[in-house]
């Protein structure tokens, strides 16, 4: 079932970890900007471009990240192997000059800006107190850092939220703004409507028409109390993508730093974006901020979105376990959303312990071993409640398939 548009509040500080490691990860490190949650994993590398999404590199999860900073001392890894290539601005921008963040003279934040090549090592194992993994992947940490390479007073930023809707939306629409008005210093926010419709002029017969139904200004008055708000207020929408149209868009609102706020596809545009700007040697900044309740992007701890979906599960779940009680044998079946990922199923199942079958695709299960647990449980209890992810009518067909092909 889809989580509902409200959102628990206790991952407001998503967007502002994104928005630090824009200014001063996201300009130092290219234009295509990974992820963060409470500034500890990003990624961004020249091999697969902003999303990172589609590689999904393993991490072992629990906060133990064994984090490096490198302090001109490369033998600190030596035994991590070779560190992600990041794109940088200066790469194809060469006469960028630094400018100190102002985050240095703000004694709240002083003590969080990070030396720049700071890094996260994923999937490594230990040995006497070292890195011991020879291909060890490693990862830029979120944070703010000593230098930024866009002027804030000079900083036109515009926002885009695109796809289905997800708890939290608001949130980051929020924070992203509080952060660039309160923070940094910039006032000149725009917020592009119903998706990349917004960042097409060009579908527009008039382009005062598309200013008045597909722009917003964004401060820190009118985002005030939307966190607590369902939905996005600057709506959503699917599809629209073209590349030179949306390139025409921020070209003509003089967009330089742009969020963009969804999924794989949304991500693949925002990708494009970056890769264009990159070609034309256009100095702007683009921040893909992943929107999934999923959970399943494994280079961050939690996605926005993912606790309220296992809170409202609950629901679903404690519902069937009603009505499977109320009858003899009966048996509750709840279908979670995770196409590719069981985390919701996991996690909502684990959070009710009212469930006595979990089916999720990272697992594989045989249908002999499935029908005899269940026999089992209903032996005893006279009841049960199975919780499946979505993604495991995918594999069942699959299955199916192939024994008809047998």
């Amino acid at each position: 079932m889809p989580a509902p548009a409200n959102f628990n509040g206790r991952c407001l500080a998503l967007a502002f970890f994104l928005l630090l490691s824009l200014f001063v990860v996201t300009p130092k490190h290219g234009l295509s900007c990974g992820s963060s949650l409470g500034g500890k994993f990003a990624v961004s590398t020249a091999d697969h471009g902003i999303s990172g999404i589609r590689q999904r590199p393993r991490v072992s999860r629990g906060g133990s990240a064994f984090l490096v900073k490198i302090r001109n001392q490369r033998e600190s890894l030596r035994c991590a192997g070779e560190l992600d290539k990041v794109g940088h601005l200066t790469d194809y921008l060469s006469d960028l000059e630094p400018i100190e963040s102002p985050l240095a003279a703000k004694p709240g934040f002083k003590d969080d800006i990070l030396e720049r090549d700071e890094k996260i090592v994923v999937d490594m194992s230990m040995c006497k107190g070292e890195v011991c993994e020879d291909d060890a992947r490693t990862f830029v940490r979120a944070g703010p850092r000593d230098n930024l390479y866009f002027e804030p007073s000079q900083v036109r930023a515009g926002i885009v939220t695109c796809g289905g809707l997800c708890p939290g939306l608001n949130s980051v629409v929020r924070e992203v703004t509080n952060s660039l008005w309160q923070i940094y210093g910039v006032h000149d926010i725009k917020g592009f409507k119903y998706g990349l419709r917004g960042l097409r002029t060009d579908l527009s017969e008039d382009p005062e028409e598309h200013r008045k139904r597909f722009v917003v200004d964004l401060t820190p008055d009118n985002v005030a109390g939307i966190h607590l708000m369902g939905g996005t207020i600057l709506g959503t929408g699917r599809g629209n993508y073209d590349k030179e149209g949306i390139l025409r868009t921020i070209d003509e609102y003089g967009i330089n730093m742009l969020f963009v706020v969804g999924g794989d596809g949304t991500h693949a545009a925002a990708n494009a974006i970056y890769q264009s700007a990159k070609e034309s040697g256009t100095h702007i900044g683009v921040c893909a901020i992943p929107k999934t309740i999923d959970n399943d992007i494994n280079i961050i701890d939690r996605s926005f979105g993912f606790e309220t979906s296992i809170e409202e599960a609950q629901r679903a779940i404690q519902s069937a376990k009603v009505e499977a009680k109320a009858s003899i044998n009966g048996v509750g079946i709840v279908r979670l959303m995770g196409r590719h990922s069981g985390a919701i199923t996991l996690m909502a199942s684990l959070a009710s312990n009212d469930v006595d079958i979990a089916l999720i695709p990272e697992v594989e299960f045989t249908e002999k071993a499935f029908l005899e647990h269940l026999v089992h449980v209903l032996d005893k209890k006279g009841h049960a409640v199975v919780v499946a992810a979505e993604g495991m009518a995918e594999v069942v067909l699959r299955e199916l398939q192939g024994k008809q092909d047998d």
